[in-house]
């Protein structure tokens, strides 16, 4: 997959014009106004902390000229289309459950199939509607009920700090973390 030879020299020099570039493309324009659902908070920001942790030339640097490198697309992209037309193939169910406050319903659909379950959380708990429209004790009290009743040997996945913090507390056992902010900074 090519990638821009300006953004490989960027990477490269540990330019970080290379991670303002990549947000400022990803995000687009309706992704540079301040939409996050926590005051104070923005998307662009996030993405290019995570993108600095380390020195870019070390990191970001060596995923692009490995993209640039790749040149297997066509044959993987058909090995891909393969998989994808035996994924199209499996039964399929489409289920509207309230999460938030039917927790239960996706509990029963989830304990009637056989084999491995799996759960994307993201976008579920830090919705700026969910946080205008339901106080914070309500939502804190329907996320750990939701916690305590997701079967333990679900495959979880989600993007979102809530989501990353479920995974934690369920597949890990660390109880220690939990979804508001007063809880971290008391153990500080």
């Amino acid at each position: 997959m090519p990638v821009n030879p300006i953004l490989l020299e960027l990477a490269d020099k540990n330019d970080h014009k290379v991670v303002d570039l990549m947000m400022d493309w990803c995000h687009g324009p309706a992704g540079q106004f301040g939409t996050h659902c926590i005051p104070g908070m923005n998307h662009i920001y996030i993405g290019s902390a995570l993108f600095t942790n380390k020195p870019i030339k070390s990191t970001l640097a060596i995923d692009l000229h490995a993209c640039n490198n790749y040149i297997n697309g066509f044959e993987s992209a058909e090995k891909f289309k393969e998989l994808w037309d035996r994924y199209r193939k499996l039964e399929h169910n489409f289920f509207v459950i309230d999460l938030v406050n039917e927790p239960e319903k996706l509990i029963a659909e989830m304990n009637k199939q056989t084999g491995v379950k799996v759960l994307w959380t993201t976008n579920i708990w830090p919705t700026m509607m969910l946080h205008w429209n339901v106080d914070m004790d309500t939502i804190e009290q329907k996320y750990l009920k939701f916690e305590s009743i997701l079967p333990k040997d679900t495959v979880l996945y989600g993007q979102d700090y809530l989501a990353n913090d479920l995974k934690d507390r369920i597949t890990n056992g660390k109880t220690e973390t939990h979804p508001r902010f007063s809880t971290v900074w008391k153990k500080l």
